[in-house]
């Protein structure tokens, strides 16, 4: 049985480099799944090699990209990595041993980075704990394939990359998930990849970031909203990006979240 599909969507003009690192992955123990986004390209599945899979579809968006990606996976866990993708081998392969035996329904890593100890730290599933939900990035979340299935959970193509909303899918994919009381959760302190991208080459805040929040925000049950309203409103009002907005005018921005809900 396959334990994990290594899951990957791009838009990038040429992939070559991609596939190449990829297919040091790939085992009977892993399959790695490929989503290229090529507007006004015939869709088609291709098998480069034993359980590497590479689908070319002519859509856009990195939550359609995640879904198309769940669809193929045929992995008992998905892991959703980014198109930077950079794995360190020890921790791997202590991460490939891990999810053989283990029950667990959703675990989370640890995700290094170049310029610190870690980039993120595994202590999302902590109670519930908002901050981290906000907070958490797809390639620190490995979700058992079965249970997704199971539980219909699947990214909001409403929001992500490559739409009007361009952030917060997998924050909302993943309280999805925590919300859900019948599936089980695990921290492991394991670190089998980097977080390659640097802070300062981020896409900077908008409105449509902003937006993006709000929406989530719409999906939150009441007394998580009611949370983090306040949090988000204090926190934007203090970045440099929204330096003209004091914490009122960001406060009553997401009070919008009724547009939504209504």
């Amino acid at each position: 049985m396959t334990t994990l599909t290594i899951t990957v969507c791009t838009n990038k003009i040429i992939i070559d480099d991609l596939l190449s690192y990829l297919s040091n992955y790939t085992s009977k123990k892993v399959q790695v799944v490929i989503v290229w986004q090529r507007e006004n390209h015939q869709n088609d599945v291709t098998l480069i090699q034993e359980n590497l899979v590479l689908v070319t579809s002519d859509t856009k968006g990195l939550s359609v990209a995640r879904n198309i990606s769940i669809k193929y996976s045929t992995g008992k866990f998905i892991w959703f990595q980014d198109d930077d993708i950079s794995i360190i081998d020890e921790e791997y392969l202590t991460l490939l041993n891990y999810l053989t035996n283990t029950n667990v329904d959703v675990c989370f890593v640890n995700i290094k980075s170049d310029h610190r100890m870690f980039y993120k730290k595994n202590n999302i599933y902590d109670n519930l704990k908002l901050k981290k939900i906000v907070s958490a990035c797809s390639i620190s979340i490995l979700v058992n394939k079965n249970r997704l299935d199971e539980k219909k959970i699947e990214y909001d193509e409403c929001i992500g990359l490559g739409t009007e909303m361009p952030c917060c899918e997998e924050n909302l994919f993943l309280y999805n998930l925590l919300i859900n009381e019948s599936l089980n959760f695990k921290n492991i302190d394991i670190t089998p990849c980097f977080h390659t991208s640097s802070h300062d080459n981020r896409i900077k805040e908008s409105l449509k970031h902003l937006n993006a929040r709000i929406y989530l925000l719409s999906k939150f049950k009441l007394h998580h909203r009611i949370i983090m309203i306040p949090y988000w409103s204090y926190k934007f009002s203090n970045k440099a990006d929204y330096n003209n907005k004091s914490f009122i005018k960001i406060f009553k921005h997401f009070v919008k979240v009724r547009k939504f809900t209504n």
